[in-house]
């Protein structure tokens, strides 16, 4: 099996398993059984979505990583074919140009996350437009011009 194939193999299982496990996940409660527990707020998915691609981040760098060894071991095992140790160097680089584009998502989601936490959400409950004080989060207040400001 080569890599390529086994790399194809787990992205689609991957990709199903994301589809496919959700449903599995969304069954009904039965009826006479009361669901109890912490509700979810826009916080809590906030920190799920920050979670998942701070994992995926981390898979994308060690596949990364693992790609430059399979390279660095072609070129080391070519000996004196210029042709794969051209195909080594063709590797590795792809594989830095792939973390380059991971780290740089990795940025752009940090970023993102930074600011839709300083500005949009505090105490679990987001900071928007209102009517009146009541539906602004504690330690809010509704202002005159609709919004809730400290």
């Amino acid at each position: 099996m080569t890599l390529r194939k086994f790399t194809t193999g787990l992205i689609v299982t991957l990709a199903l398993s994301f589809i496919i496990l959700p449903s599995f996940v969304a069954a009904v409660a039965p009826q006479g059984i009361t669901v109890t527990g912490t509700p979810l707020t826009l916080d809590k998915i906030r920190e799920l979505i920050v979670q998942v691609v701070n994992f995926l981040l981390g898979i994308g760098l060690v596949i990364g990583i693992g790609y430059i060894a399979y390279g660095a071991i072609l070129w080391i095992t070519s000996a004196t074919d210029t042709k794969a140790v051209e195909g080594a160097k063709s590797t590795i680089k792809a594989a830095l140009i792939g973390i380059a584009i991971i780290l740089g998502f990795g940025i752009v989601v940090k970023t993102i996350d930074e600011i839709i936490q300083s500005q949009s959400f505090n105490s679990g409950g987001f900071v928007g437009p209102c009517t009146s004080s009541s539906q602004c989060p504690a330690g809010y207040y509704c202002s005159s011009s609709g919004s809730c400001v400290r």
